[in-house]
């Protein structure tokens, strides 16, 4: 299927879920997102703050601030279209956030510390649709795809998003990056497995 397809059809999925819906899926997807043991056993994990539809995985901070776990989110260079890097976010900057250009909340500019890619155990991304082969459609804008580019070969590349929008298989280019394990609220897939697990 295009993506160009897929990404009009699951933009207008995610739009007529209830509210309540989006948190009580989201709650679930962060309770199955506990249990990876590559998360539990991390010590910088980055992850995104969502936009409107997006599952939020950001009920899992409390929990990996009280582990002690470095946390990062993404932050988009205004100077460089499709390119972000990861800035660090602590419990005491939560109520200092700040939107940039896309309506994503980032640390504010006076709290904002960069943190290396290579410094990342765990990377959660959202995506308008993921396949079981990890292959993730998002935006269409390459900012995940080329921040992945950039992490050590061992780090370990986590989808998000809610069971409807996994598909069977999707188009991809030679520049996209697969994950290693997609998260729904309902199960958790290792690339290219069909059968749940519990990490």
């Amino acid at each position: 299927m295009e993506k160009i397809e897929v990404r009009q059809r699951m933009k207008e999925a995610r739009r007529k879920m209830p509210a309540q819906a989006h948190v009580s899926l989201s709650l679930r997807l962060s309770e199955w997102l506990s249990f990876v043991w590559e998360l539990r056993r991390a010590d910088t994990v980055m992850l995104y703050l969502p936009l409107p539809g997006e599952a939020d995985v950001s009920f899992l901070l409390p929990e990996l601030w009280d582990a002690g776990v470095r946390v990062a989110v993404p932050y988009c260079l205004p100077e460089e279209e499709g390119e972000m890097r990861a800035v660090l976010l602590t419990e005491e900057m939560w109520g200092r956030l700040e939107k940039d250009r896309y309506g994503v909340r980032q640390p504010a500019a006076a709290d904002r510390q960069f943190i290396p890619e290579e410094e990342i155990d765990v990377l959660i991304a959202p995506g308008l649709a993921f396949d079981y082969q990890g292959w993730r459609l998002g935006f269409g804008a390459g900012y995940y795809d080329r921040f992945c580019r950039r992490l050590r070969p061992d780090a370990v590349k986590i989808g998000a998003c809610y069971e409807f929008q996994l598909q069977g298989a999707l188009a991809r280019d030679e520049f996209d990056v697969p994950v290693d394990l997609v998260v729904t609220e309902s199960r958790a897939y290792r690339r290219g497995d069909y059968v749940p697990f519990l990490g």
